[in-house]
């Protein structure tokens, strides 16, 4: 959801930069530069915040996997003609 709002202040900066004129904010005294300047500050600090979740899900979602797959116990694995056979102790 960061990153859909980092988009948008993207969008959000490039239109005050363009209605700035055709200098596109070369200096930042006028109101619409200002404006153009704090919505590229508000994405980068959306995209960070969104970048670090995904990682930090990303992580949390490996402890989990390694949790729920790691045997706590001594697997046995047996084929037989009717299948595999998997038993442990979870």
């Amino acid at each position: 959801m960061m990153l859909v709002g980092a988009g948008k202040k993207d969008e959000a900066g490039h239109a005050a930069a363009r209605a700035a004129g055709p200098n596109r904010c070369f200096r930042l005294t006028r109101p619409m530069c200002q404006e153009s300047a704090s919505a590229y500050d508000d994405a980068r600090a959306y995209r960070g915040v969104g970048i670090a979740g995904l990682i930090t899900g990303g992580a949390a979602l490996a402890a989990t996997l390694g949790y729920i797959f790691y045997p706590r116990g001594p697997a046995e694995i047996s084929a037989t003609a009717g299948g595999l056979t998997l038993t442990s102790a979870f």
